[in-house]
């Protein structure tokens, strides 16, 4: 099992962050954005184990691991 939060290019300069697709923080500075969904997967894989991830998703067709916080199972 993995979770994964994604930093999303909001259009105006500003950025906000998802859980699997769920808005958690929005309009945030980019650099602000990065460090929180950082912030928010290390503790999430320190309180439950589970492996969290944080992606950027700049507008592309596909995402940019940005960190990762515990292994994902190879039977996942």
């Amino acid at each position: 099992m993995c979770i994964t939060y994604s930093i999303n290019d909001g259009g105006d300069g500003m950025w906000c962050i998802l859980r699997d697709q769920v808005p958690l923080h929005d309009r945030l500075p980019f650099v602000k954005a990065t460090r929180l969904a950082r912030q928010i997967a290390r503790d999430e894989h320190a309180s439950t184990g589970v492996t969290a991830t944080v992606e950027l998703m700049p507008g592309g067709d596909s995402p940019f691991e940005l960190s990762r916080f515990g292994q994902v199972s190879a039977h996942a």
